[in-house]
């Protein structure tokens, strides 16, 4: 078991092909700056805003099992038109940011993972599935989080503390 390490995702697209469609986290290291990687062990520290905005042809992003303590920025995902599949649910993931997944159109399907306490305003704007379950431990839903959406069901965990305007 090596030591833990930890980077931060900073406009990692930038530093790959236009024909990129799928990206996998925990390949990341030859393309970001990272503070500190040893061993097997390692810690996403952020995605941070807009590290993927506009990244029209990206189809999808897997988050290693082993991540924690991840945070998603604002605009993380912005205008990511491609975007179909985000696999971030075995992923212990703190928050995440005002409009990370908006104008994500093909999104259909995303499963929150359970350690997601706050989702920011406008996260999932125009999120096109039909059902997305909030996890028990939710404390935070942001204004226009779901604005323009095309949900049919929703639930809404006990835990909830704040919701917010036109979520």
């Amino acid at each position: 078991q090596g030591e833990l390490g930890k980077y931060t995702v900073t406009k990692a697209w930038e530093k790959t092909s236009s024909e990129t469609t799928s990206y996998d986290i925990d390949a990341l290291s030859h393309m970001v700056d990272m503070t500190y990687y040893t061993g097997q062990n390692y810690m996403i520290a952020e995605i941070e805003a807009e590290a993927f905005s506009n990244f029209t042809s990206l189809a999808s992003v897997a988050f290693p099992k082993r991540t924690y303590g991840v945070t998603i920025g604002d605009y993380a995902f912005y205008y990511c038109t491609g975007l179909k599949e985000v696999g971030i649910a075995s992923t212990v993931l703190d928050s995440i940011g005002k409009n990370a997944f908006w104008m994500c159109s093909l999104l259909s399907e995303i499963a929150l993972p359970e350690s997601v306490a706050v989702i920011g305003d406008g996260a999932f704007a125009q999120y096109h599935g039909k059902a997305i379950a909030l996890p028990e431990g939710l404390e935070s839903i942001g204004s226009r989080t779901f604005y323009w959406s095309q949900l049919a069901e929703l639930y809404v965990p006990k835990s909830i503390q704040t919701i917010g305007e036109e979520a």
